[in-house]
């Protein structure tokens, strides 16, 4: 591959990248999640640094799957980053069921009067059981 080729798939690649990396934030943005969520925490004058740092946080992930970045920080840094992405995720996951109203129609199709915050901390105990299950059980070997 030539230096115009290879220059000209690694411009396709950033562009796609940021392509795909803006329509998931604007996503996340139209859905209304990050005011959802600020809402639910009772910080809602801080909505617009949310969407910065979501919006850097998105920039900063291109650059460093793009290896443009290396950071070699060790496990201690992983482990943090894992555990702040999976936050990060729940709480996506959990606003978004919220927007679509997904738990109401459970509660009614389930029919459960009472006690339905105990589903719903079931579900997320759950999760982090089969994620913990998965990185320690089986070594966490993704391929």
């Amino acid at each position: 591959m030539g230096i115009v080729s290879a220059g000209a798939a690694l411009c396709v690649a950033f562009f796609s990248g940021m392509a795909v990396a803006c329509s998931t934030a604007a996503f996340i943005l139209a859905l209304g999640i990050v005011p959802r969520v600020a809402a639910i925490s009772g910080t809602t004058r801080l909505i617009l640094w949310y969407e910065d740092c979501m919006m850097a946080g998105i920039f900063i992930g291109i650059l460093l799957e793009l290896d443009f970045i290396s950071l070699p920080l060790g496990m201690p840094a992983l482990w943090a980053v894992g555990i702040l992405g999976g936050m990060f995720l729940g709480c996506w996951t959990a606003a978004l069921g919220e927007i679509v109203n997904i738990y109401a129609v459970l509660q009614k199709r389930a029919k459960i009067e009472k006690g339905f915050a105990l589903v719903v901390l079931a579900l997320a105990l759950g999760k982090a059981a089969g994620a913990w299950m998965y990185f320690f059980w089986t070594g966490g070997h993704i391929w």
